[in-house]
């Protein structure tokens, strides 16, 4: 025990393990650098250039093994998050972005706060909207700019439905206004932030409306670009059917031929001609 405490006590012998800890402890942590680095993961890839807006399947990925430790940034690690909903709802981003052109080999990538990925749900895309709805030749897309005040704070969602009011100044005295419903039971098609991404994606990001869609027979497009024409005079007022209409348009005081009367008067006094045709593709049309 003696012998002990004396080589323990000994400067020389603690220096000695001390060094020979350190070199172990060095040795370990290189092993486990070099281990880290060649640790391989199967992620997807594209298997074959992706354009613009382009589903993206099975047949255009494939699975490749990489080092964990050459990953960056939002890589998409797991097959199941491109073309699968998840567990908890999350729709499968199965589509190359808008703007994005995804080339042979290339990584995929989910967006965040603080990057755009290259890849979104259908919902995002622009054309999202149409399977809300047949397509017909008589039914057009009508875009109408909203805020969150005049979506009763993200309370419209598409598949909904809102009837739509026309407040009107008075032609004659230009004071006062006329109100009036112009069509009811009008479906929601989509409501869009200001990057044209759809508000209600199923994400965790906070999108606010920009944007809302409806499907319109042609007439009743017609007559709504009337009105945004001749926006100095004329307010659009899109309320939900499931509330008290009366509490949110307390003033209606014509009905809709009145209104229509008032539109074609203020373009036949004024000379104005709305380019609806040009404007508003028809839904169906590419």
């Amino acid at each position: 025990m003696g012998n002990m405490k004396k080589f323990i006590g000994n400067k020389n012998v603690v220096t000695l393990l001390g060094m020979i800890l350190i070199v172990i402890v060095l040795y370990v942590f290189y092993i486990w650098r070099v281990r880290s680095s060649t640790d391989m993961i199967s992620i997807p890839i594209a298997k074959e250039d992706i354009k613009p807006m382009e589903q993206i399947t099975e047949n255009n990925i494939t699975m490749v093994d990489v080092p964990i430790d050459s990953l960056r940034g939002n890589v998409i690690t797991s097959r199941t998050r491109l073309l699968e909903e998840t567990r908890d709802g999350q729709k499968p981003l199965d589509h190359a972005g808008v703007n994005s052109y995804i080339p042979t080999g290339s990584f995929f990538y989910y967006s965040s706060e603080e990057s755009a990925g290259n890849v979104v749900p259908n919902d995002d895309l622009p054309t999202a909207f149409l399977k809300y709805f047949e397509p017909d030749k008589d039914m057009v897309a009508f875009n109408y700019h909203v805020n969150m005040d005049t979506t009763y704070s993200n309370s419209m969602v598409p598949g909904k439905y809102v009837d739509i009011y026309l407040r009107i100044q008075d032609q004659t005295t230009g004071e006062g206004y006329k109100t009036g419903k112009l069509i009811s039971n009008v479906k929601i098609l989509a409501v869009k932030d200001s990057d044209g991404r759809n508000v209600f994606s199923g994400t965790n990001e906070v999108r606010d409306p920009a944007y809302m869609i409806f499907g319109l027979p042609y007439h009743y497009n017609a007559l709504l670009h009337t009105a945004l024409y001749l926006k100095d005079f004329v307010d659009i007022i899109a309320v939900p059917t499931t509330v008290d209409q009366s509490e949110y348009v307390p003033d209606v005081n014509i009905d809709s031929s009145t209104l229509v009367s008032m539109l074609e008067e203020y373009l036949d006094e004024q000379e104005l001609e709305v380019p609806v045709e040009s404007s508003t593709p028809q839904v169906g049309e590419n």
